[in-house]
């Protein structure tokens, strides 16, 4: 019987212990998700942050090997352009979710892997922060310190290496105080410390930090530009092939034509690179139009309207052929656009992703077929 009761005790007490520890998680994870709310706020908010479609920033940079210059472009967080320029030494490299590449004197295309993506990417300091929740994992609250004078709330988390980082965020400000990666390096923790916060576009901004690495190697970053919302996705697009470097410009003219004549409500400007006819694929119909056919209907499609946006979500998507004839494009824009309807305005968004087709025709590029795709529309 005193068995009996000691075995229910215990399963009492397992019972007990177990809720409690799952209070104090789920407590846990309330408390890191308010900190990183204020946070965002004290960043400028989601508002503002969401409107960040690119970011470049230039930086006079110092280290224990001298003076360098650094240049890193980003698009959506998803796609990155970096160039450092160190005395005669200049590296430059591009990466997207599928491709990180650089390229030699001589032209040719150089593939890197994972790590060199991680590299690159570590670069975007400032989407560092602006995307702690989706750039780390496994966030939990750690212990509460002082940084450099500043009591600061710490956020420990994963980065996209499964290593370990932590960032110390003001209790006065809410912003971040020091950003750590890596602790259990081989040269030692990378500390970097934010400095000169000023606010751009609706955002603050961080103008200068210091990065330690372990304890004897100090480096200084000042950016004397910071440009928000400055790049197209045009600026990450995959190299052509050797010597189509000259068609695939041409190309991206025309596609830039594209969007430039939505902005600008011009059918003359849209069709002026079509073909004679144009083979249409959309809404599970095949049509041939001429293109006088296409002018009309543009002319009818922007009469009224005026376009608030019309760009591309991610870097197009090129191959040309080998001999240079032809040409496929694939592409996904983003549209906002509003209607004058008899005095009462009519506003819609949607996204389309679609490829199109070109020939070359006396030595210059024309689309010669298309086929849409539609997430469904939202009225606003």
């Amino acid at each position: 019987m005193v068995v009996k009761n000691l075995s229910i005790a215990g399963l009492c007490i397992a019972a007990a212990l177990c809720t409690m520890m799952q209070i104090a998680s789920a407590q846990e994870t309330t408390g890191v998700r308010a900190a990183l709310v204020r946070m965002q706020e004290a960043l400028g908010g989601e508002a503002a942050l969401d409107a960040l479609t690119s970011l470049r920033v230039e930086a006079s940079c110092s280290g224990p090997g001298g003076a360098f210059e650094t240049e890193v472009t980003s698009f959506r967080s998803r796609w990155v352009r970096f160039r450092q320029e160190s005395g005669d030494r200049v590296t430059e490299i591009w990466s997207g979710p599928g491709r990180t590449w650089s390229v030699e004197s001589n032209g040719e295309i150089r593939d890197h892997g994972p790590g060199v993506r991680f590299f690159v990417r570590a670069h975007e300091f400032h989407l560092s922060v602006f995307e702690v929740s989706t750039r780390f994992t496994e966030h939990r609250l750690g212990p509460t310190t002082t940084v450099r004078g500043q009591e600061c709330i710490t956020v420990s988390m994963k980065d996209e290496m499964e290593q370990d980082a932590s960032l110390f965020l003001s209790r006065a400000t809410h912003l971040p105080v020091m950003l750590e990666t890596n602790p259990q390096g081989a040269a030692g923790a990378v500390r970097v410390y934010f400095e000169k916060w000023e606010t751009q576009a609706g955002l603050q901004f961080f103008r200068a930090f210091e990065l330690t690495e372990g304890s004897d190697r100090t480096f200084r970053y000042d950016y004397r530009a910071i440009e928000p919302n400055s790049d197209s996705a045009f600026a990450f697009v995959e190299p052509a092939a050797p010597g189509r470097s000259e068609d695939q410009r041409a190309l991206l003219k025309l596609l830039e034509e594209d969007r430039r004549a939505h902005l600008e409500t011009s059918a003359d400007l849209l069709t002026k690179n079509i073909a004679d006819e144009l083979l249409e694929v959309t809404s599970g119909e095949i049509h041939r139009r001429t293109r006088d056919e296409v002018q009309s209907m543009f002319e009818r499609v922007f009469a009224g309207a005026t376009y608030a946006q019309w760009e591309d979500t991610e870097p197009p998507r090129l191959k040309i052929s080998g001999d240079g004839t032809l040409a496929w494009a694939t592409r996904r824009v983003a549209v906002r656009r509003s209607v004058d309807d008899g005095g009462e305005t009519r506003q819609s968004s949607f996204v389309s992703a679609y490829s199109s087709t070109y020939e070359k025709h006396d030595g210059r590029w024309v689309m010669t077929s298309v086929t849409s795709t539609f997430l469904p529309p939202s009225t606003d």
